[in-house]
């Protein structure tokens, strides 16, 4: 992964696993959200589907756009094995 922004640049490698060959992962992205200030706020996510056994199939969550205290958004953080959120953190420099 390689962030960017005006006063700097960094890149991290991350790796997740597999639990079996047929997962898979997929980026969604946190809308609306609020600047806080000294506060953690998600953009986006980098989330692994999930097998469902009753059909025996991997499932990734329905929601497009993640948004924070959402039912469908936490139905991906529950149930995905593996994932990363990417967050901003705003603070002031004191002079």
């Amino acid at each position: 992964m390689n962030i960017r922004t005006y006063a700097l640049e960094t890149t991290k490698e991350i790796n997740l696993g597999k639990t079996n060959s047929g997962q898979f992962y997929n980026w969604r992205e946190y809308e609306n959200t609020q600047w806080k200030l000294n506060t953690k706020v998600p953009l986006l996510i980098f989330a692994s589907s999930w097998l469902d056994k009753e059909y025996n199939f991997h499932r990734f969550c329905g929601v497009v756009k993640l948004k924070e205290n959402d039912e469908r958004t936490q139905e991906l953080l529950d149930y995905s094995p593996n994932y990363i959120v990417i967050n901003y953190k705003i603070s002031e420099i004191e002079k």
